[in-house]
Formats: C-alpha cells, structure tokens, sequence
C-alpha cells in the first residue's frame, strides 16, 4: 500500500500531538530492568549475597532470571556505563613500531593503512611478493 506525503505528514503531526506518557509506567525489558537496579543489585552483592541468590530473590519478586542471564546483564552495564567517561579521558595512543599511518584524508575518512617500514627486497631487486600473489601462484600450481 502506498501512502501520500500529506497523509504521512498528518500521521507524524498526530504522533507528536500525542501527551507524554508517565515516565513511571513505561516498559522495560529484563536487561533494561538489571541496568536500571545495577546499584542496589551491588549494594546486596557487598552485603554477601551471591549473584544465584539475587537471580532466585528477582524471580520471588517477580522478574524471572537465570544467574546466568543476570551475570551477563550486569557486565553489560558495567560496560555500557563506564564507556564515554574512559574513551574521553584517555589519550589515544602513542605510534610504536609497526603501527600503521591512518591519517584522515580530505574527506575526513580515515586512509588505508600504510606501513611505516619500507618493504624489504629478495636482493634480486625484485619486491617481497605479497600475499595476493602468493595466492595467486598457489593457483597456479593447482
């Protein structure tokens, strides 16, 4: 089914029209659940209890999940929460040897890698062969 622009531009008039739901009864999945209690599921943790022993509490309260689940959904939050600040407060990475220039180009992408060492010769003043022709000649051979 098609749709005109007037009729779409209606449709996204009407959703914005739409009240704001209250932020309290919005849904959430377990992962988003876990990432919204990851510091009470913490404070517990210090307390003593176990990550089996929450896993069987949450259920008894009415989110059911597997230790397993819960000990993945907290390493993703752990991750997911620490990200931005680490990245931002680091500083990139010194060039060591046999790193790799990739210098943005004017476009403001990044070029191809380039080696920083020249390629060595066999001494026959031929190049090193690279792995495309290696390829190739193994081909061949077949």
């Amino acid at each position: 089914m098609e749709y005109t622009v007037e009729q779409i531009d209606q449709v996204g008039a009407g959703l914005l029209a739409l009240p704001p739901l209250d932020a309290s009864k919005r849904k959430l999945d377990k992962q988003a659940a876990v990432r919204r209690i990851k510091d009470q599921i913490a404070t517990v943790q210090q307390r003593g209890y176990t990550l089996e022993q929450i896993a069987q509490s949450m259920t008894e309260l009415g989110i059911q999940i597997t230790t397993p689940t819960l000990k993945s959904y907290l390493q993703r939050a752990k991750k997911a929460g620490g990200r931005g600040a680490r990245r931002a407060s680091r500083p990139p990475p010194a060039p060591g040897p046999g790193s790799v220039n990739r210098a943005p180009n004017a476009g403001g992408e990044a070029a191809p890698a380039t080696p920083l060492t020249p390629k060595a010769d066999r001494g026959d003043g031929s190049p090193k062969s690279t792995r495309s022709e290696f390829i190739s000649t193994d081909r061949q051979r077949l």
